[in-house]
């Protein structure tokens, strides 16, 4: 093994004793672009150096975590389990092992967590998820606590429960200001209407840092008073706030412009004109000067609220190097064409550049050559220790029709792959047998946001419809899961279920769980099948320019609500 300051072919790199000892000349954009991980043994030699500056160290964290380096686990796991190393250097080897998406299994987590380590016991609360609330939320709702702010960072992603979400609000008061920034950065995940009022209170937090968190989640909630205050901030004493104002101005103004009136009743045009009518100065303020024209009083927004995609499943679904692969590059040479045994070769060896290898995996492998020993392939990706692989054989077993090997990845310990495996099930030909599968999967306490929306459009593509009514129904109305919420009420109007879907008509006039979403998905498969929803007056009221939208076109001489089985204007 190379001394960890040895350059590629032995040479000595040089260290620049001007910043604690770190290694000079290390090319992080060139190791990244070429995902060369032939530099995977002397980076984490020199991550274990305790003479590192916190810019140096931060900086190959950042590199190791690109390299995504599987060779790399072990090592990472011995320096963050190294109690006699400096603590920097252990957090930064957890860092690195988060970033990869290594999470330590739950009983390896709740023995760190069990101990008296404290970076060990700070990593454990930095990789828990929903799965362990009870440990989390003990933590995150006493904010003496040592470890709160870890607890309200693990809160982040998954953990949009009501009873957490509470948690990362009461935050925003916290008398640390990295507690305040870290709660206003979680809650971007969620976007709970309950936080509106918190979040706007934070916007005038002494710490420019807190504010500006706190605007850039504001930008997901379109009201008149969101966007009366955040153009207040934009002249702010703070450079920093007052480009974040900006920014978010501009954010709130989107929903605001470029949908037309086509196909609106004049009382809807009425209704939603008049709304808009006291913010449409600050909406022309906000909005690129091309779309002012959009602003008169016969334009009105657009409805509705799209999610952010998962990044794993857009890179899944479309493509891209660095991440899980999808769309095949296009254009592969014949001559560059591989025998299997090459091939097989060429990615067992994870040393050297990965991004040419990414990048052309899918041609290489759908290669019609590689049929005649498609099991040995199958076998091959199934067991390979690189995430991106399995993840990226996902596609491929769809392609092929190898229904076991996706079951198999569904099973995977790394939840890229499992997403993967999920989302490439809506390809392959429709299996009842699979139905049971997927709804087993979907309830696992595991299976959260986008890979639980994945999950339940792949078990509705299996479903029989007379299984999935009444589950969706349930799931409407139970589920604490948001966007799976979201997703049965999408998947009842696919299927046509006028009945189901008025017997939810009265969730309309109830308060958001956490987003209006659910709402806004009721309305919009109303539109869709033609369903009335009756009468909208908790609605109407409602501060939110989604919603204003979405009722808009209801908004005539209110009907009766329409009986069970019937639709409108039948």
């Amino acid at each position: 093994m190379r001394h960890p300051l040895d350059g590629p072919a032995g040479k000595p790199v040089s260290r620049d004793e001007g910043e604690g000892g770190a290694p000079e000349a290390i090319p992080h954009d060139e190791i990244c672009d070429l995902e060369d991980r032939s530099w995977t043994e002397r980076l984490l030699g020199w991550l274990a150096e305790p003479g590192l500056s916190g810019a140096a160290r931060e900086e190959i964290v950042e590199t190791l975590v690109v390299l995504d380096d599987p060779r790399a686990e072990a090592p990472l796991t011995g320096l963050l389990e190294a109690a006699a190393l400096p603590d920097e250097v252990r957090a930064g080897a957890g860092r690195v092992l988060l970033g990869c998406g290594h999470v330590p299994a739950a009983p390896t987590l709740r023995r760190y967590w069990a101990g008296e380590d404290l970076v060990l016991r700070r990593h454990a609360l930095r990789a828990m998820d929903l799965p362990e609330a009870d440990l989390i939320a003990p933590v995150a709702s006493d904010p003496e606590h040592p470890l709160h702010l870890d607890a309200i960072c693990a809160l982040d992603f998954d953990c949009e429960e009501p009873r957490l979400l509470v948690m990362k609000i009461a935050a925003l008061g916290h008398a640390d200001p990295r507690v305040r920034k870290a709660a206003a950065d979680a809650l971007a995940w969620d976007e709970p209407s309950i936080a509106e009022e918190e979040l706007l209170l934070a916007t005038g937090d002494a710490d420019a840092e807190v504010a500006a968190a706190a605007l850039k989640t504001l930008a997901a909630y379109p009201s008149q008073r969101c966007l009366r205050a955040v153009d207040a901030l934009r002249r702010h004493a703070s450079d920093r706030v007052q480009m974040e104002a900006e920014h978010t101005l501009r954010e709130l103004c989107g929903p605001y412009s470029g949908f037309s009136f086509d196909g609106l009743s004049p009382a809807a045009r009425q209704h939603v004109g008049s709304w808009m009518a006291p913010v449409r100065d600050l909406v022309a303020a906000g909005s690129e000067p091309e779309e002012h024209a959009l602003l008169a009083p016969e334009i009105i927004f657009s409805g509705g609220r799209a999610s952010p995609p998962s990044p794993a499943l857009e890179d899944v679904a479309q493509g891209s190097a660095g991440a899980l692969p999808g769309e095949a590059p296009q254009g592969e040479p014949s001559e560059d064409a591989l025998s299997t045994e090459a091939l097989l070769a060429l990615y067992a060896d994870l040393d050297g550049p990965w991004w040419e290898r990414k990048d052309r995996f899918q041609v290489r492998f759908e290669d019609a050559r590689h049929l005649a020993e498609r099991q040995r392939v199958v076998a091959f990706l199934t067991a390979h220790p690189d995430r991106w692989v399995r993840g990226g054989a996902a596609q491929l077993f769809a392609g092929w029709n190898e229904v076991e090997a996706l079951v198999r990845l569904t099973r995977d310990r790394n939840d890229l792959v499992r997403t993967s495996a999920i989302y490439w099930l809506c390809e392959v030909a429709p299996t009842p047998a699979l139905a049971g599968l997927l709804w087993e999967h979907l309830q696992a306490p595991t299976t959260l946001r986008a890979h639980a929306v994945k999950t339940l459009s792949s078990y509705l593509m299996h479903a029989r419809p007379e299984e999935a009514l009444p589950r969706l129904v349930t799931l409407v109305r139970e589920d604490r899961r948001e966007g799976v919420r979201c997703a049965a009420v999408e998947g009842l109007g696919n299927l046509d279920a006028v009945a189901e879907v008025q017997a939810l008509l009265p969730l309309l006039a109830e308060p958001p769980r956490v987003t209006w979403d659910v709402h806004l998905a009721l309305l919009h498969v109303c539109e869709k099948l033609g369903v009335h929803p009756g009468k909208l007056d908790a609605l109407r009221e409602v501060d939110h320019a989604h919603v204003q939208a979405a009722i808009a076109p209801w908004m005539v001489t209110v009907a009766p609500v329409v009986a069970p089985g019937e639709r409108a204007g039948t």
